[in-house]
Protein backbone atom coordinates (compact mmCIF):
# COMPACT_ATOMS: atom_id res chain seq x y z
CA UNK A 1 0.00 0.00 0.00
CA UNK A 2 1.45 3.35 -1.06
CA UNK A 3 1.70 6.35 1.25
CA UNK A 4 -1.10 8.20 -0.57
CA UNK A 5 -3.40 5.18 -0.31
CA UNK A 6 -2.58 4.95 3.40
CA UNK A 7 -3.46 8.64 3.79
CA UNK A 8 -6.79 8.12 2.01
CA UNK A 9 -7.57 5.19 4.29
CA UNK A 10 -6.66 7.32 7.30
CA UNK A 11 -9.03 10.08 6.15
CA UNK A 12 -11.77 7.47 5.74
CA UNK A 13 -11.17 6.46 9.37
CA UNK A 14 -12.05 9.99 10.50
CA UNK A 15 -15.20 9.80 8.40
CA UNK A 16 -16.00 6.41 9.93
CA UNK A 17 -15.63 7.63 13.53
CA UNK A 18 -17.44 10.95 13.92
CA UNK A 19 -16.43 11.21 17.57
CA UNK A 20 -12.76 11.02 16.56
CA UNK A 21 -13.32 13.73 13.95
CA UNK A 22 -15.07 15.89 16.55
CA UNK A 23 -12.19 15.36 19.02
CA UNK A 24 -9.54 16.68 16.63
CA UNK A 25 -11.64 19.58 15.37
CA UNK A 26 -14.58 21.13 17.19
CA UNK A 27 -13.63 19.89 20.67
CA UNK A 28 -10.26 21.67 20.50
CA UNK A 29 -11.91 24.84 19.19
CA UNK A 30 -14.53 24.87 21.94
CA UNK A 31 -11.95 24.41 24.72
CA UNK A 32 -9.71 27.12 23.25
CA UNK A 33 -12.63 29.57 22.96
CA UNK A 34 -13.73 28.88 26.54
CA UNK A 35 -10.18 29.41 27.83
CA UNK A 36 -9.80 32.62 25.85
CA UNK A 37 -13.10 33.98 27.19
CA UNK A 38 -12.23 33.11 30.78
CA UNK A 39 -8.69 34.52 30.77
CA UNK A 40 -8.81 36.94 27.83
CA UNK A 41 -9.44 40.13 29.82
CA UNK A 42 -6.02 39.85 31.40
CA UNK A 43 -6.58 42.25 34.30
CA UNK A 44 -8.35 41.61 37.59
CA UNK A 45 -10.99 44.30 38.21
CA UNK A 46 -13.52 45.25 40.89
CA UNK A 47 -12.59 42.63 43.47
CA UNK A 48 -15.17 42.95 46.28
CA UNK A 49 -13.73 43.90 49.67
CA UNK A 50 -15.24 45.11 52.95
CA UNK A 51 -14.33 47.93 55.31
CA UNK A 52 -14.86 48.31 59.03
CA UNK A 53 -14.76 52.06 59.75
CA UNK A 54 -14.34 52.42 63.52
CA UNK A 55 -13.41 56.08 63.24
CA UNK A 56 -16.09 57.49 60.89
CA UNK A 57 -14.13 60.69 60.34
CA UNK A 58 -13.33 62.74 57.23
CA UNK A 59 -9.90 61.07 57.04
CA UNK A 60 -11.34 57.54 57.22
CA UNK A 61 -14.00 58.35 54.63
CA UNK A 62 -11.33 59.83 52.38
CA UNK A 63 -9.29 56.64 52.75
CA UNK A 64 -12.31 54.54 51.76
CA UNK A 65 -12.78 56.71 48.65
CA UNK A 66 -9.12 56.15 47.75
CA UNK A 67 -9.55 52.38 48.07
CA UNK A 68 -12.71 52.44 45.97
CA UNK A 69 -10.97 54.53 43.29
CA UNK A 70 -8.61 51.63 42.54
CA UNK A 71 -9.60 49.78 39.37
CA UNK A 72 -8.79 46.46 41.02
CA UNK A 73 -10.73 46.99 44.27
CA UNK A 74 -14.38 47.69 44.98
CA UNK A 75 -15.69 48.43 48.47
CA UNK A 76 -18.77 46.23 48.53
CA UNK A 77 -19.82 46.79 52.14
CA UNK A 78 -18.93 48.96 55.14
CA UNK A 79 -19.51 46.84 58.23
CA UNK A 80 -20.26 48.12 61.73
CA UNK A 81 -18.02 45.47 63.33
CA UNK A 82 -15.08 43.25 62.50
CA UNK A 83 -17.11 40.17 63.38
CA UNK A 84 -19.59 40.79 60.56
CA UNK A 85 -16.80 41.48 58.08
CA UNK A 86 -14.99 38.25 58.99
CA UNK A 87 -18.23 36.32 58.56
CA UNK A 88 -18.62 37.73 55.04
CA UNK A 89 -15.04 36.72 54.24
CA UNK A 90 -15.67 33.17 55.42
CA UNK A 91 -18.78 33.04 53.23
CA UNK A 92 -16.59 34.15 50.26
CA UNK A 93 -18.75 37.24 49.68
CA UNK A 94 -15.68 39.46 49.95
CA UNK A 95 -12.00 38.73 49.37
CA UNK A 96 -10.54 41.16 51.90
CA UNK A 97 -11.43 43.20 54.96
CA UNK A 98 -9.87 46.57 55.83
CA UNK A 99 -10.20 47.66 59.45
CA UNK A 100 -9.79 51.37 60.14
CA UNK A 101 -8.98 51.95 63.84
CA UNK A 102 -10.82 54.40 66.11
CA UNK A 103 -9.32 57.88 66.55
CA UNK A 104 -7.57 57.65 63.17
CA UNK A 105 -8.01 61.34 62.39
CA UNK A 106 -7.01 62.45 65.91
CA UNK A 107 -3.88 60.28 65.90
CA UNK A 108 -2.88 61.55 62.47
CA UNK A 109 -3.19 65.16 63.63
CA UNK A 110 -1.13 64.39 66.73
CA UNK A 111 1.65 62.96 64.57
CA UNK A 112 1.11 59.41 65.80
CA UNK A 113 1.15 56.37 63.51
CA UNK A 114 -2.21 54.59 63.71
CA UNK A 115 -2.37 51.10 62.15
CA UNK A 116 -4.84 50.33 59.37
CA UNK A 117 -5.22 46.54 59.27
CA UNK A 118 -6.11 44.47 56.24
CA UNK A 119 -7.01 40.79 56.04
CA UNK A 120 -7.25 39.04 52.69
CA UNK A 121 -7.96 35.54 51.43
CA UNK A 122 -4.74 33.90 50.22
CA UNK A 123 -6.55 30.71 49.23
CA UNK A 124 -6.97 32.36 45.84
CA UNK A 125 -3.35 33.14 45.03
CA UNK A 126 -3.89 35.49 42.08
CA UNK A 127 -6.69 37.39 43.82
CA UNK A 128 -4.74 37.59 47.08
CA UNK A 129 -1.65 39.01 45.39
CA UNK A 130 -3.69 41.54 43.42
CA UNK A 131 -5.47 42.75 46.57
CA UNK A 132 -2.25 42.89 48.59
CA UNK A 133 -0.30 44.90 46.02
CA UNK A 134 -3.16 47.31 45.29
CA UNK A 135 -3.94 47.92 48.97
CA UNK A 136 -0.25 48.60 49.58
CA UNK A 137 -0.22 51.07 46.69
CA UNK A 138 -3.36 52.84 47.89
CA UNK A 139 -2.17 53.12 51.50
CA UNK A 140 1.29 54.34 50.44
CA UNK A 141 -0.24 57.01 48.21
CA UNK A 142 -2.66 58.08 50.93
CA UNK A 143 0.17 58.28 53.48
CA UNK A 144 2.18 60.43 51.10
CA UNK A 145 -0.70 62.86 50.61
CA UNK A 146 -1.27 63.22 54.36
CA UNK A 147 2.44 63.79 54.94
CA UNK A 148 2.53 66.53 52.29
CA UNK A 149 -0.52 68.26 53.80
CA UNK A 150 1.03 68.15 57.30
CA UNK A 151 4.26 69.66 55.99
CA UNK A 152 2.34 72.46 54.26
CA UNK A 153 0.29 73.12 57.41
CA UNK A 154 3.26 73.29 59.79
CA UNK A 155 5.52 75.49 57.70
CA UNK A 156 5.52 78.26 55.13
CA UNK A 157 6.60 76.12 52.21
CA UNK A 158 5.70 75.59 48.61
CA UNK A 159 4.03 72.39 47.44
CA UNK A 160 7.21 71.18 45.69
CA UNK A 161 9.21 71.67 48.89
CA UNK A 162 6.58 69.85 50.94
CA UNK A 163 6.61 66.93 48.50
CA UNK A 164 10.40 66.75 48.62
CA UNK A 165 10.42 66.72 52.42
CA UNK A 166 7.65 64.11 52.64
CA UNK A 167 9.12 61.96 49.87
CA UNK A 168 12.90 62.35 50.11
CA UNK A 169 13.52 60.17 47.07
CA UNK A 170 11.52 59.03 44.06
CA UNK A 171 11.53 55.49 42.79
CA UNK A 172 10.95 53.98 39.39
CA UNK A 173 10.02 50.30 39.16
CA UNK A 174 9.71 49.15 35.56
CA UNK A 175 8.00 45.82 34.75
CA UNK A 176 9.56 43.90 31.88
CA UNK A 177 8.05 41.43 29.39
CA UNK A 178 4.51 41.91 30.77
CA UNK A 179 4.13 45.66 31.05
CA UNK A 180 0.39 45.66 31.79
CA UNK A 181 0.62 42.95 34.49
CA UNK A 182 -1.75 40.90 32.34
CA UNK A 183 -2.39 37.51 33.84
CA UNK A 184 -3.61 36.31 30.41
CA UNK A 185 -0.03 36.64 29.18
CA UNK A 186 1.05 34.58 32.17
CA UNK A 187 -1.69 31.92 32.02
CA UNK A 188 -2.74 31.58 28.37
CA UNK A 189 0.84 31.08 27.24
CA UNK A 190 0.87 27.82 29.22
CA UNK A 191 -2.83 26.84 29.28
CA UNK A 192 -3.24 26.68 25.49
CA UNK A 193 -0.13 24.53 24.88
CA UNK A 194 -1.04 22.22 27.79
CA UNK A 195 -4.55 21.72 26.40
CA UNK A 196 -3.00 21.16 22.98
CA UNK A 197 -0.69 18.45 24.32
CA UNK A 198 -3.61 16.69 26.03
CA UNK A 199 -5.47 16.59 22.70
CA UNK A 200 -2.40 15.36 20.79
CA UNK A 201 -1.94 12.38 23.09
CA UNK A 202 -5.60 11.52 23.72
CA UNK A 203 -6.82 11.87 20.12
CA UNK A 204 -4.05 9.63 18.77
CA UNK A 205 -5.04 6.96 21.30
CA UNK A 206 -8.67 7.40 20.19
CA UNK A 207 -7.43 7.01 16.62
CA UNK A 208 -5.82 3.64 17.40
CA UNK A 209 -9.00 2.61 19.20
CA UNK A 210 -11.11 3.50 16.16
CA UNK A 211 -8.70 1.62 13.91
CA UNK A 212 -9.02 -1.46 16.08
CA UNK A 213 -12.83 -1.31 15.92
CA UNK A 214 -12.81 -0.85 12.14
CA UNK A 215 -10.24 -3.36 10.91
CA UNK A 216 -8.05 -4.45 13.87
CA UNK A 217 -4.53 -3.13 14.39
CA UNK A 218 -3.00 -6.33 13.04
CA UNK A 219 -4.85 -6.19 9.71
CA UNK A 220 -4.12 -2.49 9.36
CA UNK A 221 -0.37 -3.05 9.82
CA UNK A 222 -0.31 -6.02 7.43
CA UNK A 223 -1.07 -3.69 4.54
CA UNK A 224 2.31 -2.03 5.01
CA UNK A 225 3.31 -1.33 8.57
CA UNK A 226 5.69 1.55 8.00
CA UNK A 227 3.58 3.41 5.43
CA UNK A 228 0.35 2.91 7.40
CA UNK A 229 2.00 4.07 10.61
CA UNK A 230 3.55 7.18 9.04
CA UNK A 231 0.30 8.07 7.26
CA UNK A 232 -1.64 7.82 10.52
CA UNK A 233 0.81 10.15 12.25
CA UNK A 234 0.92 12.52 9.28
CA UNK A 235 -2.85 13.08 9.05
CA UNK A 236 -3.03 13.49 12.81
CA UNK A 237 -0.17 16.00 12.68
CA UNK A 238 -2.06 18.13 10.16
CA UNK A 239 -4.88 18.68 12.66
CA UNK A 240 -2.54 19.35 15.58
CA UNK A 241 -0.23 21.61 13.54
CA UNK A 242 -3.25 23.67 12.50
CA UNK A 243 -4.27 24.20 16.13
CA UNK A 244 -0.72 25.18 17.06
CA UNK A 245 -0.69 27.83 14.31
CA UNK A 246 -4.13 28.88 15.57
CA UNK A 247 -3.11 29.68 19.13
CA UNK A 248 0.17 31.27 18.00
CA UNK A 249 -1.81 33.51 15.63
CA UNK A 250 -4.13 34.36 18.53
CA UNK A 251 -1.18 35.25 20.79
CA UNK A 252 1.02 37.20 18.40
CA UNK A 253 -1.59 38.37 15.93
CA UNK A 254 -4.97 39.02 17.54
CA UNK A 255 -3.70 39.85 21.06
CA UNK A 256 -0.69 41.69 19.65
CA UNK A 257 1.91 40.09 21.90
CA UNK A 258 5.45 40.89 20.86
CA UNK A 259 7.64 38.23 19.27
CA UNK A 260 11.23 39.26 19.92
CA UNK A 261 12.80 36.11 18.48
CA UNK A 262 12.26 33.72 15.60
CA UNK A 263 8.66 32.76 14.92
CA UNK A 264 9.81 30.05 12.51
CA UNK A 265 11.92 28.48 15.24
CA UNK A 266 8.91 28.39 17.58
CA UNK A 267 6.87 26.68 14.83
CA UNK A 268 9.68 24.17 14.30
CA UNK A 269 9.78 23.45 18.05
CA UNK A 270 6.00 23.05 17.95
CA UNK A 271 6.27 20.40 15.24
CA UNK A 272 8.87 18.52 17.29
CA UNK A 273 6.46 18.74 20.24
CA UNK A 274 3.75 17.11 18.14
CA UNK A 275 6.16 14.32 17.18
CA UNK A 276 7.32 13.79 20.76
CA UNK A 277 3.73 13.78 22.09
CA UNK A 278 2.68 11.31 19.40
CA UNK A 279 5.62 9.10 20.34
CA UNK A 280 4.52 9.07 23.97
CA UNK A 281 0.90 8.37 22.92
CA UNK A 282 2.05 5.41 20.83
CA UNK A 283 4.17 4.14 23.70
CA UNK A 284 1.20 4.35 26.07
CA UNK A 285 -1.17 2.56 23.69
CA UNK A 286 1.18 -0.16 22.46
CA UNK A 287 2.20 -1.14 25.97
CA UNK A 288 -1.39 -1.68 27.10
CA UNK A 289 -3.46 -2.30 23.91
CA UNK A 290 -6.51 -1.19 25.85
CA UNK A 291 -8.26 2.07 25.00
CA UNK A 292 -9.71 2.84 28.42
CA UNK A 293 -6.47 2.01 30.22
CA UNK A 294 -4.45 3.99 27.68
CA UNK A 295 -6.65 7.07 28.07
CA UNK A 296 -6.32 6.82 31.85
CA UNK A 297 -2.55 6.63 31.54
CA UNK A 298 -2.58 9.55 29.10
CA UNK A 299 -4.61 11.61 31.56
CA UNK A 300 -2.19 10.82 34.37
CA UNK A 301 0.72 11.74 32.10
CA UNK A 302 -0.56 14.99 30.55
CA UNK A 303 -3.06 16.42 33.06
CA UNK A 304 -0.39 17.66 35.55
CA UNK A 305 1.40 19.56 32.76
CA UNK A 306 0.25 22.92 34.09
CA UNK A 307 1.90 22.24 37.45
CA UNK A 308 5.08 20.60 36.14
CA UNK A 309 5.79 22.85 33.15
CA UNK A 310 7.91 25.23 35.24
CA UNK A 311 5.83 28.40 34.74
CA UNK A 312 3.26 28.44 37.54
CA UNK A 313 5.89 27.02 39.89
CA UNK A 314 9.62 27.75 39.38
CA UNK A 315 11.59 24.83 37.95
CA UNK A 316 14.58 25.61 40.20
CA UNK A 317 12.46 25.03 43.34
CA UNK A 318 10.94 21.74 42.17
CA UNK A 319 11.68 18.44 43.87
CA UNK A 320 13.82 15.88 41.98
CA UNK A 321 10.70 13.90 41.01
CA UNK A 322 8.97 17.04 39.70
CA UNK A 323 12.03 17.91 37.63
CA UNK A 324 12.08 14.36 36.26
CA UNK A 325 8.40 14.59 35.31
CA UNK A 326 9.04 17.98 33.75
CA UNK A 327 11.70 16.41 31.52
CA UNK A 328 9.20 13.76 30.33
CA UNK A 329 6.64 16.34 29.19
CA UNK A 330 7.20 17.58 25.62
CA UNK A 331 5.18 20.70 26.36
CA UNK A 332 7.57 21.87 29.10
CA UNK A 333 10.42 22.01 26.56
CA UNK A 334 8.20 23.71 23.99
CA UNK A 335 7.08 26.39 26.45
CA UNK A 336 10.70 27.10 27.37
CA UNK A 337 11.47 27.67 23.69
CA UNK A 338 8.36 29.77 23.04
CA UNK A 339 8.98 32.07 26.02
CA UNK A 340 12.72 32.36 25.33
CA UNK A 341 11.99 33.45 21.76
CA UNK A 342 8.88 35.58 22.30
CA UNK A 343 9.95 37.41 25.48
CA UNK A 344 13.73 37.43 25.41
CA UNK A 345 14.73 36.81 21.80
CA UNK A 346 17.48 34.44 22.93
CA UNK A 347 19.98 32.95 20.54
CA UNK A 348 18.75 29.62 19.21
CA UNK A 349 21.79 27.86 20.65
CA UNK A 350 20.54 28.65 24.18
CA UNK A 351 17.51 26.40 23.67
CA UNK A 352 19.30 23.49 22.00
CA UNK A 353 18.96 21.38 25.19
CA UNK A 354 15.17 21.63 24.86
CA UNK A 355 15.34 20.65 21.18
CA UNK A 356 17.51 17.65 22.07
CA UNK A 357 15.08 16.71 24.84
CA UNK A 358 12.18 16.71 22.35
CA UNK A 359 14.19 14.59 19.92
CA UNK A 360 15.08 12.13 22.70
CA UNK A 361 11.38 11.72 23.56
CA UNK A 362 10.79 10.78 19.91
CA UNK A 363 12.92 7.69 20.54
CA UNK A 364 9.77 6.18 22.05
CA UNK A 365 8.87 5.35 18.42
CA UNK A 366 11.74 2.84 18.44
CA UNK A 367 10.21 1.03 21.41
CA UNK A 368 6.82 1.00 19.70
CA UNK A 369 8.21 -0.44 16.47
CA UNK A 370 10.03 -3.09 18.51
CA UNK A 371 6.78 -4.04 20.28
CA UNK A 372 4.92 -4.26 16.96
CA UNK A 373 7.65 -6.43 15.47
CA UNK A 374 8.06 -8.79 18.43
CA UNK A 375 4.47 -9.33 19.58
CA UNK A 376 2.03 -11.45 17.63
CA UNK A 377 -0.86 -8.99 17.43
CA UNK A 378 -3.13 -11.48 15.67
CA UNK A 379 -2.74 -14.01 18.48
CA UNK A 380 -3.45 -11.27 20.99
CA UNK A 381 -6.63 -10.39 19.12
CA UNK A 382 -5.54 -6.81 18.48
Amino acid sequence: MSFLEACREEISLYRYDKYLLFSVSMAVLVIFILSANIFGDGVVRDLPIGVVDRDNSSVSRNLIRHINASATLRVKNIFPSTKEGVREMRNANIYALVVIPPNLEIDVKKGLSPTVSAFYNTQFVLVGRSISSNLMQVLTTFNGKISVLKTLYLGDKKISQAINESLPFNHQITPLFNLNFSYSKFLLVIIFPCIWQIFIVSTLILNFSAQRRKTSINLWLQRGAFGAFVAKLFIHQIFMFFWMLGFLAYFYGYLGWQMNGSFAYVVFAGYLTILASEAMACLIYFTSFDSARSLSMAAAYTAPSLAFAGITFPFSDMSPFAKFWNSLLPISHYINIQISQANYGLNISKTLPDILALLSLCLAFVVVLFVIRVLDLKKLGI
